[in-house]
């Protein structure tokens, strides 16, 4: 599914703030299951999400075939596709409850929130010393 250590990186990372998120969830929030599940959810699609993504990214970067446009056009078909359903999810997640929405937009910020992580972690050079 991830081609490279990097992208498998920010996946575990995202795992993990979403396990932390979720002991959090269940001590201190009012609806816990439902919250729980929202950023379950939103954890999920989020890291599919991050996944298509970097599949777009391949096909429209790395691409050197002669049917390159036709390749671009699926790609940005797919990446829309992905944008409408993360629409529609998000108004049946509301209608639903709110704390279910809630909990399902934090989970979607779990994969930026591992990629920011990442970058700071990067630029004070902790991963490259190994203490991450």
């Amino acid at each position: 599914m991830f081609r490279n250590d990097p992208e498998l990186q920010i996946v575990k990372k995202a795992a993990v703030l979403t396990a932390i998120t979720a002991i959090v969830i269940m001590i201190f929030a009012d609806n816990r299951w439902t919250a729980s599940c929202g950023l379950i959810a939103g954890s999920v699609l989020s890291i599919l999400r991050y996944w298509g993504l970097a599949f777009v990214m391949d096909r429209v970067v790395c691409n050197s075939s002669s049917s390159q446009r036709q390749s671009i056009m699926a790609s940005i078909l797919i990446f829309v596709a992905n944008q409408l359903i993360l629409f529609v999810l998000l108004l049946i997640f509301n209608s639903v409850s709110s704390s279910l929405f809630w909990g399902f937009v934090y989970g979607i910020l779990m994969v930026p929130a591992a990629v920011m992580i990442n970058c700071v972690a990067k630029t004070i050079s902790i991963i490259k010393n190994g203490l991450i």
